[in-house]
């Protein structure tokens, strides 16, 4: 009996564990992703000159092809409508 219990225990402390470092690491993964993000924007090169009219934008396909690669594929994952993800 005690063996059980002591078996119980260590298990339960383990998966307790266990889920605290997933969350952890869960956020550590989200805030890389999103830096990664942020600097490929704040790399990517703009103009007033060459940027698209709003009659542009309501092609959905045009605009996506003015997001960075990674940023589609994140949105691609996240978001279901094409509309949404060239909004966002």
């Amino acid at each position: 009996m005690l063996e059980k219990m002591a078996s119980y225990i260590v298990n339960s402390k383990w998966y307790e564990d266990r889920e605290i470092d997933i969350q952890e690491d869960s956020e550590r993964i989200v805030v890389t992703a999103a830096n990664l993000l942020n600097a490929l924007i704040r790399k990517a090169s703009s103009s007033k000159d060459m940027y698209p009219s709003s009659v542009e934008f309501q092609d959905t396909q045009h605009a996506r092809n003015w997001i960075p690669k990674l940023l589609n594929s994140f949105l691609d994952h996240l978001v279901c409508s094409d509309v949404k993800k060239a909004a966002l």
